[in-house]
């Protein structure tokens, strides 16, 4: 599945994340690094993906997986121990570590699936072959959660506070209450509410010598 940002922001808070259905999901949040006007697919390995999708299929039952092997259980409980030791992460990501060992697993075990010794039908131990590319493939999921993390806001006042300020950001980062609500057609009372927040906390001033309508612009700093 694949979803845009803006989407993404205005259907989930941060309870979604940390506690709710979006945690379990893998993230991979990427950026589109080319444009091609006439996207070819490569057949060259269609007939081996159906050859082996059609073997797995005929497996009645994967062999039980028993744990991991001695080099595996020493990764694992290093990676594990740093990863709890890790500071400075937001709170929604310290909502969600919890669950990226879980992932971690489950990769493991779709690689032992893929080319690992699940399909043999036998009994079999997690190795560092299925074990170590899943660990870097959770990492990049940690990863791609603080950047998106960095880009949505987490509850509907945040949301409101980034809507308003991009609006000054848009028409040069000075601006009238009339030119914000043109931009982003919402009611005045909840902008002027934002505005009213964003001068306290100093993110925003009013320009000195303007009277009506008053101009606003984006502070430099206290």
């Amino acid at each position: 599945a694949a979803c845009s940002i803006p989407y993404l922001e205005k259907h989930t808070l941060s309870e979604d994340w940390t506690g709710g259905f979006m945690g379990r999901w893998l993230v991979m949040y990427c950026r589109r690094e080319r444009l091609d006007p006439n996207p070819i697919g490569d057949p060259t390995l269609e007939s081996y993906l159906v050859s082996e999708l059609e073997r797995r299929a005929s497996i009645s039952q994967a062999g039980p997986c028993m744990g991991l092997d001695a080099d595996a259980l020493e990764l694992w409980t290093a990676w594990f121990h740093d990863l709890y030791k890790r500071k400075g992460l937001a709170t929604n990501i310290q909502g969600v570590l919890s669950r990226v060992p879980t992932i971690a697993r489950k990769l493991a075990l779709i690689y032992a699936w893929d080319y690992g010794k699940a399909t043999s039908g036998h009994p079999w131990y997690m190795g560092l072959d299925v074990l170590y590319p899943a660990i870097h493939v959770a990492e990049l999921h940690l990863r791609s959660l603080i950047g998106l993390f960095e880009k949505i806001a987490d509850s509907a006042d945040a949301r409101l506070r980034r809507q308003v300020l991009y609006a000054f950001e848009i028409n040069g980062g000075i601006a009238t209450l009339g030119q914000i609500l043109r931009i982003l057609k919402m009611k005045k009372r909840v902008v002027a509410e934002c505005i009213d927040g964003l001068i306290e906390e100093r993110t925003i001033e009013r320009m000195e010598g303007s009277h009506n309508p008053i101009v606003y612009k984006i502070s430099k700093g206290p």
